[in-house]
């Protein structure tokens, strides 16, 4: 199944990070880090899972800070649709 991870920079300079329209964590001003946890429940991966990333920052705050944590859940996404693709199911 296709999923949408969508990271949102707010006004107060913290990140929601959205699966389908879900809100899953939030990235606040103060610490800037999400740990391998929290990574892992945001994806809510389930095998033959694919993912697009995508970002919004309506205000341009902080856009270097959006563009590395957009970066970070692409290469992850990547990687994991390449594990996707290669899952053979049970028939």
């Amino acid at each position: 199944m296709e999923k949408v991870i969508n990271l949102k920079m707010c006004n107060d300079q913290s990140i929601k990070i959205y699966l389908d329209d879900q809100e899953k964590h939030i990235i606040d001003v103060q610490s800037r880090s999400i740990d391998a946890e929290k990574l892992y429940n945001v994806f809510d991966f389930t095998p033959g899972d694919t993912y697009i990333v995508l970002s919004e920052n309506e205000s341009d705050i902080d856009i270097q800070v959006l563009e590395f944590f957009t970066e970070l859940f692409s290469d992850i996404a990547d990687k994991v649709n390449a594990i996707s693709t290669n899952i053979v199911t049970p028939e």
